[in-house]
């Protein structure tokens, strides 16, 4: 039971910053994008999934639209968040829609676009705990260098089903890496440099070989 949510999307140029790696390549090779309003017709199966990959800032203004047209769904003393996949960000309450000025970034990715959002929660809010939904490693490795800063409790929940939970406590693994293993300031530049999600990987090289030496 969240107070608030902030569902936070990647700008559509992403693709194309990422596109030099190899795992994002194949991404670029097909283009065909569309202008969509609320009576379009999606395709299904495999066509769903590559209509989907291809026209994701599309898809994603259609559903902030929607949301900014349905704030009475939205209980009372509840917050709800919407940024991108631009620069807007909005916040909706019952029956109120306020562009927040505040939010307003120019971050091209989420990942690190939602960090914006953590550091506003923690600065203007009085939550015990902000919980990161997400996958990502990058997001991970970002959340454990970061948490020290912020004066919540930084969680992330990565758990792959509802059935599969887990999480991961960034604020006590941030502690854990600044006090006794010295960490601080290795932990971003030996991610970055072993690869990540817009840096190729070292051939040959693992991450877990790049820790031991570190």
């Amino acid at each position: 039971d969240y107070a608030c949510i902030d569902v936070i999307y990647d700008f559509d140029r992403t693709v194309q910053i990422k596109s030099f790696t190899e795992r994002h390549s194949n991404k670029m090779t097909t283009k065909q994008t569309y202008e969509l309003t609320e009576l379009s017709e999606l395709p299904s199966g495999y066509d769903y999934d590559q209509f989907i990959s291809i026209n994701r800032a599309a898809i994603a203004i259609l559903i902030r639209n929607c949301w900014l047209k349905m704030v009475q769904q939205i209980p009372k003393n509840k917050i709800f968040i919407v940024a991108g996949p631009d620069t807007k960000t909005f916040q909706l309450t019952n029956n109120n829609v306020i562009e927040s000025t505040d939010l307003a970034c120019n971050q091209s990715e989420a990942d690190t676009r939602m960090f914006v959002h953590v550091n506003h929660i923690s600065h203007n809010s009085k939550y015990a705990q902000i919980v990161l939904k997400v996958t990502d490693i990058d997001i991970v490795v970002l959340a454990v260098g970061y948490a020290n800063q912020f004066q919540n409790e930084l969680i992330v929940n990565s758990s792959p089903s509802p059935t599969n939970q887990k999480f991961i406590n960034c604020s006590k693994l941030s502690n854990e890496c600044r006090t006794r293993h010295k960490i601080k300031p290795k932990l971003f530049i030996l991610h970055a440099l072993s690869g990540c999600d817009s840096t190729s990987f070292i051939r040959n090289v693992s991450k877990k070989k790049h820790l031991k030496h570190l």
